[in-house]
């Protein structure tokens, strides 16, 4: 037996885990174990998934990847979804990552209120159309999201995404 190699045992236990996880809750599941805790870490983390996310949703595009990830009410989430929707409709995609999380800290974190400073670096990426040409390209800037959270369930949801001002 080489020594780290895998074992069918080992494999087996690994994939029905994460079968068995994705199945109970596939939101839960997408979501990395940082951005899984209650606590300030664990919203930091959450609240840079939730933007990274829209990378692959914009990519993909899909903008099913960030389903399950806020609330309705967060009517700049619901705009950034519709908006990845329009890509798909359009029948384009990003050819690369357009946002870049370059640091987080907590804005407040009490029993009634959870919110995350996410300074974000927008970078500039062609935008394609099904046949690969260029449709547009977008914008690069820097810029800084509070992002305002509830934790219920077991796990963390946007409810409301605000552009701070610098």
């Amino acid at each position: 037996m080489v020594t780290g190699a895998p074992t069918a045992t080992a494999s087996t236990t690994a994939a029905a885990t994460a079968t068995t996880t994705a199945a109970e809750d596939p939101v839960l599941a997408r979501i990395p174990a940082a951005a899984r805790p209650e606590t300030r870490e664990g919203a930091e983390a959450f609240a840079a998934f939730f933007l990274e996310s829209l990378n692959t949703a914009a990519r993909t595009p899909d903008p099913t990847v960030l389903d399950g990830l806020f609330l309705r009410a967060c009517e700049t989430c619901v705009a950034m979804r519709d908006s990845v929707a329009d890509l798909t409709r359009l029948g384009r995609k990003h050819t690369a990552d357009s946002v870049r999380v370059k640091g987080t800290d907590p804005i407040v974190f009490t029993d009634q209120r959870r919110a995350v400073r996410v300074e974000i670096e927008q970078i500039a990426v062609d935008v394609t159309d099904k046949w690969g040409r260029t449709a547009y390209r977008t914008e690069a800037g820097t810029f800084s999201f509070a992002v305002t959270m509830v934790y219920r369930s077991g796990q963390w949801t946007v409810t409301k995404l605000q552009t701070i001002a610098s």
